[in-house]
């Protein structure tokens, strides 16, 4: 009877998990539908943003979140590995309580907490170091120059990605 029980909470709690990943869903098409009323579905590839002709598009958001998450996991996933793997087969067994406690708390702080140290931290150190190092090296390549040329400010598609990264590794290591 209790296997049955058990199996019937479990077979529940996984419906349960799909109808609100449909409900998120229907809840994020409810919330989108009146900007594709007012300005199409080329709202999502148009990189126009005038507010003063009330012109809007999406392309330029959503690039740069798809650009940014990918370069972010290609720098975390590795990382994220190197950690487990560390943590899980070579780390003496009075390191791998410390560190894999650590791993779990930075998994708990709040991505606004990494957002303001990236915006805080990072961004300057980028903007002064790292940014006119590589805008000196890589900016006069042929080909590929054009996308490390101009002004170092600090903000960008790197920096995004590199703050990404650090806010997702401890998630990803600790999956592992």
């Amino acid at each position: 009877v209790g296997d049955a029980v058990f199996a019937g909470l479990a077979r529940a709690s996984g419906m349960l998990v799909l109808v609100l990943l449909g409900a998120i869903i229907v809840t994020l098409f409810l919330g989108g539908l009146p900007a594709f009323q007012h300005f199409g579905a080329g709202f999502l590839f148009n990189a126009d943003w005038d507010p003063v002709q009330d012109v809007f598009g999406g392309a330029v958001p959503i690039y740069g979140t798809i650009v940014t998450s990918m370069i972010a996991l290609i720098i975390a996933v590795p990382l994220a590995f190197g950690i487990a793997f560390f943590l899980t087969e070579l780390a003496p067994q009075w390191v791998r309580r410390p560190v894999g406690t650590a791993v779990e708390l930075l998994a708990a702080v709040p991505s606004i907490i990494y957002g303001m140290w990236g915006f805080f931290v990072i961004v300057p150190l980028m903007a002064e170091h790292i940014q006119p190092a590589v805008i000196d090296t890589l900016g006069e390549l042929p080909g590929i120059g054009r996308f490390f040329g101009g002004p170092g400010f600090g903000t960008g598609i790197l920096t995004a990605s590199l703050i990404l990264a650090v806010m997702v590794i401890p998630f990803i290591a600790a999956t592992m």
